[in-house]
């Protein structure tokens, strides 16, 4: 039988005269679930210590539970809020003590290095065993550049900064 996302499938189950004893059906589920209003945003850098995780996970197929959602930070499991949206959970991740704490050393931190990119994996399995996974990048970054060196510029119309670490160049006054 060649099936299709979303097609239903109904079995019949028949005695040995034949006769229909019992029917099942079952609606063919091979999408995963789908991540959206990810925040903070893939390649974000903050100088919070403790940034708060929101998301949506939505499955339009066979559904989700509350128990298939799970989120990793910087490799270590994260106990989520979740409550029901249309069509699937809102999460939210809310965290008292810094990130930068060892795990080891101090229970409940997740060990991230300051300026040092690291992982957000967030985990959803859908009712027919489809799992998305979405890694997103964060950067925790709570020292300030500074001033390395300064010159005059060509013809002295000019000055050129150096600072200890790459700057955006639209946020320099």
């Amino acid at each position: 039988v060649w099936v299709q996302p979303g097609d239903t499938l109904t079995v019949a189950y028949l005695d040995a005269a034949g006769s229909v004893v019992q029917t099942d059906t079952a609606t063919v589920d091979t999408i995963g679930p789908v991540f959206s209003n990810v925040s903070p945003a893939d390649g974000t850098v903050t100088a919070n210590t403790l940034p708060q995780v929101n998301f949506n996970v939505t499955d339009l197929g066979s559904g989700l539970t509350a128990g298939g959602i799970t989120l990793k930070i910087n490799g270590t499991n994260a106990s989520l809020t979740v409550f029901s949206i249309q069509d699937g959970f809102g999460g939210i991740f809310v965290h008292h003590s810094s990130w930068q704490n060892a795990t080891t050393s101090f229970p409940g931190g997740f060990g991230v290095q300051e300026s040092v990119e690291f992982n957000l994996e967030f985990t959803a399995t859908d009712r027919a065993g489809n799992t998305t996974v979405l890694v997103t990048k964060l950067t925790i970054d709570t020292t300030a550049p500074t001033m390395v060196s300064s010159a005059a510029g060509s013809s002295n119309t000019t000055v050129v900064v150096s600072f200890s670490e790459a700057l955006d160049g639209a946020t320099v006054q």
